[in-house]
């Protein structure tokens, strides 16, 4: 309990401390497999959860690179 919350702390003390310097209300974005133990742990506003971004942004680049490469190969056919 104590390191959950102690993370949390340090993600909030992060938080405001980047806030305040970039001046605005950046979103806060937490992901990955377990983050579901700490997302309602922390106490910053503007939070934008999903545990599988980052699995998502690499099947997205995956489909951008299948993409290319098939129009390529199509390129080269002719």
């Amino acid at each position: 309990s104590g390191l959950l919350h102690g993370h949390a702390s340090l993600i909030d003390g992060m938080v405001a401390k980047l806030r305040n310097i970039l001046g605005k209300n950046a979103p806060l974005i937490i992901t990955g497999g377990l983050s579901f133990l700490i997302k309602d742990l922390v106490q910053t506003q503007n939070i934008f959860f999903d545990p599988d971004l980052t699995l998502k942004g690499i099947n997205f680049a995956y489909e951008r690179l299948e993409s290319f490469s098939s129009r390529t190969a199509r390129a080269h056919a002719r």
